[in-house]
C-alpha cells in the first residue's frame, strides 16, 4: 500500500517545507510519497523542494492554476502501475496531522474506494459507512459539521484505480467550487465510503482565499455547476435546487458583498445583486425554508423579495463593506 500526497504549490515558500515535513512525518507507519506540482512560482518554492531529493517527486505546471496541477499530480500517478495506491491532497498551506493515516495503515479500510476523515480535534465519532447518495447530498449542500466534510480535496483518501477506472479529474474551467464538482463525480460512480474517527488535517483559513475575495466568473461558475450536477443526478432526487440555493448564498459572499472590496465593487453590487436573484429564479421559499439554516435562509429570503438595500445594510452592519 502507498498513500500519494499532492501538494499544489504558488509561491508557498513561507509553507511548503511545513507541509511537505507533516507528510514525511507519517512514513513511519505507512508508504508514504510525496508529490508536489509546483504551479509557476517565482518565489524560492521550487529550490526548497529540490533540498529534499528522491524524497519528494518534484512537478512543474506552467501557472495554470491549482485545479490543473492537481489534476498534474493525479496523471502522473495514474500513468503508474503500482497495487493498492491511493491519493489525498495536501494544500500548501496547510497541514497533516501525526496520526494522519494511522487508522487506514492498518489495512482494514482496503476495501473501500473513498476514506473520509476528520480535519478538527475537538471531537471525535465512531467510523461509519455512508452511501454515495447521502455523500452527494452532503457536498451539494455544503453540511458539515467542523469534524469532516464532502466539500473538500482535502480530508480524504481515494484509491487511484477508481479515479482511473472512471477517468475522474478537477475541472480546470471553474474558479472555485471545482473541489465539490470533483467529490460529486466520484459519488456519481457509487464508491464504497467510509468515514473514519482519525483526525488527520489542519487546515489553515488565509485571507487569500477564495471565501475572502471577489470572484468575477462565480456567477458563470454557479450556473456551470448547477447545469453539471442536473446533467449528473437529474431531476429526480431535487440536488439541483439544493446547488441552486447553496449557489446562491455563496454567490452573496464572492460575489455580491465579497469582503475587501473596493468603493467600484460597491457600487456595481446592486447590479450583481439582481443578476444572482435572476440566477435563483422561481424556486420557492418552502424549499429554503425545508433546506437551509436561519441565516441561509434569511439570505434567499431578501433575493426572493428584491431587498437589495436590506441586505446592503446588513452586510455593513457586519463590516464586511
Amino acid at each position: 500500500m502507498v498513500i500519494n500526497v499532492v501538494i499544489p504549490a504558488y509561491n508557498a515558500e513561507d509553507t511548503i517545507e511545513r507541509a511537505i515535513n507533516s507528510a514525511l512525518e507519517l512514513t513511519v507507519y505507512v508508504n508514504t510519497r510525496v508529490i508536489v506540482v509546483d504551479d509557476g512560482s517565482t518565489d524560492r518554492t521550487c529550490s526548497l523542494v529540490k533540498k529534499y531529493k528522491k524524497r519528494v517527486v518534484l512537478l512543474k505546471n506552467k501557472g495554470k492554476g491549482v485545479s490543473s496541477a492537481r489534476n498534474t499530480g493525479l496523471r502522473f500517478l495514474t500513468s503508474e502501475d503500482i497495487q493498492k495506491s491511493w491519493v489525498t491532497f495536501l494544500d500548501a498551506d496547510d497541514l497533516l496531522i501525526k496520526d494522519a493515516f494511522i487508522e487506514f495503515a492498518t489495512g482494514k479500510y482496503d476495501t473501500f474506494e473513498y476514506v473520509n476523515f476528520c480535519f478538527n480535534q475537538k471531537g471525535h465519532f465512531g467510523s461509519k459507512t455512508i452511501s454515495s447518495e447521502k455523500a452527494s447530498y452532503y457536498a451539494v449542500r455544503s453540511l458539515k459539521n467542523y469534524i469532516y466534510n464532502f466539500n473538500s480535496p482535502w480530508g480524504r483518501i481515494i484509491n487511484l484505480d477508481f479515479i482511473k477506472k472512471h477517468n475522474i479529474n478537477f475541472d480546470e474551467n471553474l474558479s472555485y467550487k471545482e473541489d465539490m464538482l470533483f467529490n460529486i463525480q466520484c459519488f456519481r460512480h457509487n464508491p464504497k465510503i467510509i468515514v473514519l474517527q482519525s483526525v488527520g488535517y489542519q487546515h489553515t483559513n488565509n485571507s487569500g482565499s477564495v471565501i475572502n475575495n471577489f470572484v468575477p466568473s462565480a456567477l458563470n461558475d454557479e450556473q456551470y455547476i448547477f447545469n453539471e450536477v442536473k446533467k449528473m443526478f437529474g431531476a429526480e432526487n431535487k440536488l439541483e435546487e439544493i446547488e441552486k440555493l447553496v449557489g446562491t448564498v455563496k454567490l452573496t459572499f464572492v460575489y455580491v458583498f465579497p469582503k475587501n472590496m473596493g468603493r467600484k465593487l460597491l457600487n456595481d453590487s446592486k447590479n450583481r445583486f439582481w443578476e444572482v436573484r435572476n440566477f435563483l429564479g422561481k424556486i420557492k421559499l418552502i424549499r429554503a425554508f425545508k433546506e437551509l439554516d436561519g441565516v441561509d435562509f434569511a439570505i434567499i429570503t431578501l433575493y426572493k423579495l428584491g431587498l437589495y438595500n436590506v441586505m446592503k445594510l446588513l452586510f455593513k452592519m457586519k463590516g464586511r463593506i
